[in-house]
């Protein structure tokens, strides 16, 4: 997988590369690193590899923390690396 991450006015866009078999991704993000408590937003098809955080859902300055998984017809694979941002900010790498 790769990511990247964007920061149009409208929100924090998150993105990754399609995977091959994947019927849908789970992508979560938080203001944790343990993602203790996270939002988990399900995306279905496989040509959808984004998706927006609104503006609204996020604290200037605050990093967030976000990970991305496959579905497929076997179920859901375990989730990406942790990927963070600032929001207002640019990407964190790690």
């Amino acid at each position: 997988m790769s990511y990247q991450t964007a920061g149009p006015p409208a929100g924090r866009f998150l993105n990754w590369s399609n995977m091959t078999g994947a019927t849908g991704y789970v992508v979560r993000w938080s203001g944790n690193d343990t993602f203790l408590y996270h939002t988990a937003i399900p995306i279905t098809g496989n040509t959808n590899s984004g998706y927006t955080i609104p503006t609204n859902q996020m604290t200037t300055g605050q990093t967030y923390y976000w990970q991305v998984a496959k579905v497929c017809s076997t179920g859901q694979s375990a989730f990406s690396a942790t990927k963070s941002f600032v929001a207002g900010g640019s990407m964190v790498t790690g």
